[in-house]
């Protein structure tokens, strides 16, 4: 929806699709819905000076409502957002490059170090990072928990955790490092899952 950033305004040089309600015409717009990096939390090393950006790859098709009327429980924008084909909507433009990564980024100079790109998971499912000052980076992606190193992106571990992730986090207690993740599904429901070095609890459902 933008070409990029004006540098005296500060502000985003707009495309011609940005405003499809003028001419009540629909268009492909990138990012979609579930944003670039609009939702999940990135997070921040301070040895390797790096941050973790989860970045969404995605597109939709955006299109004026020209009857709207409220409808308790939806998103009541206004617009019709769409990510497959219809009559009335042209075929869609192909996206270059996968669909979700993990971006490592040197924030002074705004370039990218490494990325890892993901091959389970796309949309909301995805979660945000966390960085440990062991030089690990975790993520949720899809339906796996992964670890990186954080310093070249090589993944060091991964286990399923079903459906969607949300944004792994730590905490310290009676002096044991615990590692959490939200997670689940409608079809698998909420989950909780809780990690440590030594845990030998076993997984949910006998996996």
């Amino acid at each position: 929806w933008a070409s990029g950033i004006d540098q005296a305004t500060g502000r985003p040089i707009e495309t011609p699709e940005a405003r499809y309600g003028m001419n009540r015409q629909g268009a492909y717009l990138s990012p979609g819905p579930t944003g670039a990096h609009n939702w999940r939390p990135m997070s921040w090393n301070p040895t390797t000076g790096l941050v973790y950006l989860p970045v969404q790859n995605t597109q939709s098709y955006y299109e004026m409502v020209t009857d709207f009327r409220y409808t308790l429980g939806q998103w009541n924008t206004g617009t019709t957002i769409r990510g497959g084909g219809s009559r009335a909507r042209p075929e869609r433009p192909e996206l270059t490059g996968p669909r979700t990564l993990l971006s490592a980024r040197d924030p002074a100079t705004n370039r990218e170090v490494w990325r890892a790109a993901s091959e389970e998971g796309f949309g909301a499912g995805n979660g945000g990072t966390m960085s440990t000052g062991g030089n690990l980076v975790f993520r949720g992606s899809g339906s796996l928990l992964i670890a990186h190193d954080a310093t070249t992106g090589e993944v060091l571990w991964q286990t399923e955790v079903g459906g969607g992730t949300a944004t792994p986090m730590t905490y310290e207690l009676d002096g044991v490092q615990y590692l959490s993740i939200a997670g689940g599904s409608t079809r698998e429901g909420p989950r909780m899952w809780t990690f440590r070095l030594d845990g030998m609890a076993p997984r949910p459902g006998g996996n």
